[in-house]
């Protein structure tokens, strides 16, 4: 495990166990770790469909881990009042979303920044599937796309939408 530097002293297979509380519903799970569990907890899952996202240059999120500490996104969406989701660029360069990884269709192939954040399960499982393909993408190229998805472990590449630009820096969605 190389956030702690040691083998965890768990298994998720044997430490989850689905409450009777939990209903068909789509949910979400958040396992709360050190080198031992410390909380699960179950939510229930609501696709959210962005209209309005705006990109934002910030060079200084480092985010190669996936804590409980998010501030860092909150800030951003406090800041970006009006919009719905935030695509981070770093050096030009696109990222992730506040939430997710990202994938841009350019008409015949998904391709997804090679710059990203968060090394996503969804993202990983998507390349080794070849589904999406790796690729610097700035923001200047984003007029080269013609739908964007927003993918992470509880959105799948097919919920996408199609977008333009509102100026510089804003996008209109729409599926």
């Amino acid at each position: 495990m190389r956030l702690f530097g040691k083998t965890p002293k768990f298994d998720l297979k044997n430490e989850i166990q689905i409450d009777d509380s939990v209903s068909d519903a789509l949910y979400r799970c958040r396992v709360t770790y050190t080198d031992l569990v410390e909380k699960i907890e179950f939510f229930p899952y609501k696709l959210k469909h962005p209209k309005k996202v705006k990109i934002v240059e910030d060079n200084s999120i480092k985010y190669s881990f996936k804590y409980e500490d998010r501030d860092v996104f909150i800030n951003l969406m406090e800041q970006n009042l009006g919009f719905d989701d935030v695509i981070i660029a770093q050096n030009g360069l696109l990222t992730d979303a506040t939430y997710s990884n990202l994938a841009l269709w350019d008409g015949t192939n998904w391709i997804t920044p090679k710059t990203y954040l968060l090394k996503g399960t969804k993202r990983t499982f998507l390349l080794a599937k070849h589904k999406i393909i790796e690729k610097e993408i700035s923001v200047d190229d984003l007029k080269n796309y013609s739908k964007i998805a927003f993918i992470n472990a509880m959105r799948e590449l097919e919920t996408n939408y199609s977008f333009k630009f509102i100026s510089d820096s804003e996008l209109e969605l729409w599926t």
